[in-house]
């Protein structure tokens, strides 16, 4: 990967908690919605870059409740490099380099979690990974 993921934005965030269930199931989904090339305006300046834009949905259970979370990551590289990631994506719907596809996923999810951990504590919800947990130590018999 030639290019670096230089920022992002967030466009949408919503929390919405609807019921409750015992036992729910989490189920956190990330996924690119849509990538394109363009004028952005970025640290005060215009700049040529890709957009990639994403949306993370975390639901729980039978529709007690979700997380919502719509962005976009900045990306700069060479010219030809962000012109063959915007045409694969045109033509195929997925990034095909893995280290640019992994950065981008990863980076999803750090953003992701780190909204939604908080906006879960907010809406009296679940937080939608397990956290750790410290257990007792089992004393030698």
């Amino acid at each position: 990967m030639a290019g670096s993921l230089i920022g992002e934005q967030f466009n949408k965030i919503l929390a919405e908690r609807t019921g409750w269930q015992s036992k729910m199931k989490i189920e956190n989904r990330p996924e690119i919605t849509d990538i394109t090339k363009g004028q952005f305006g970025f640290a005060g300046e215009k700049r040529e870059l890709v957009g990639i834009q994403f949306k993370f949905t975390t639901s729980y259970g039978e529709k007690v409740g979700q997380i919502v979370i719509d962005g976009t990551l900045f990306y700069v590289a060479p010219d030809k490099e962000m012109n063959q990631l915007v045409d694969e994506w045109k033509k195929n719907k997925e990034i095909k380099d893995d280290a640019i596809r992994l950065a981008v996923m990863n980076r999803i999810l750090e953003l992701a979690f780190l909204q939604a951990i908080p906006l879960s504590h907010q809406v009296k919800l679940p937080p939608p990974l397990s956290m750790p947990r410290v257990e007792p130590t089992k004393s030698k018999a």
